[in-house]
């Protein structure tokens, strides 16, 4: 440490810091910390959801999958057998691993978005008790 640092630690007085306001700064610090690795982690994560996108977009126009619903839609009995060869004949054109990617890749977005809100709500519950 620093002699000037340790110099106004000394100068300090001796009164007991409040558990709020301890709390409170700990957290605010941590946020701005985080709050860059955060932000990239944001984008990163957008990014990829939307090469997801992208992807299953390319999938499904390869595959002439839109078509291949309608079809079935306008071919669909409301018998078991019917309705096993509609599933079976949609889940054979439509790309299911790149449309499971996408919903996960969602997904991750989505819990990236929240963790940034509640970190911010706690940055600023943190602010309010400095004041």
């Amino acid at each position: 440490m620093t002699n000037y640092l340790h110099n106004a630690f000394k100068k300090l007085p001796d009164t007991a810091v409040p558990t709020a306001l301890h709390n409170a700064t700990y957290r605010a610090v941590m946020f701005l910390k985080y709050r860059r690795y955060l932000k990239i982690a944001i984008a990163l994560t957008a990014v990829t959801f939307l090469f997801s996108i992208w992807h299953v977009y390319t999938k499904l126009i390869e595959t002439d999958a839109l078509s291949v619903i309608q079809a079935i839609a306008n071919t669909i009995d409301l018998t078991f057998d019917s309705i096993y060869d509609s599933f079976s004949t949609a889940f054979e054109f439509l790309p299911i691993q790149a449309l499971i990617l996408s919903t996960l890749n969602l997904l991750a977005l989505i819990c990236a978005i929240f963790f940034a809100q509640t970190f911010t709500r706690f940055q600023q519950q943190s602010e309010m008790r400095l004041k």
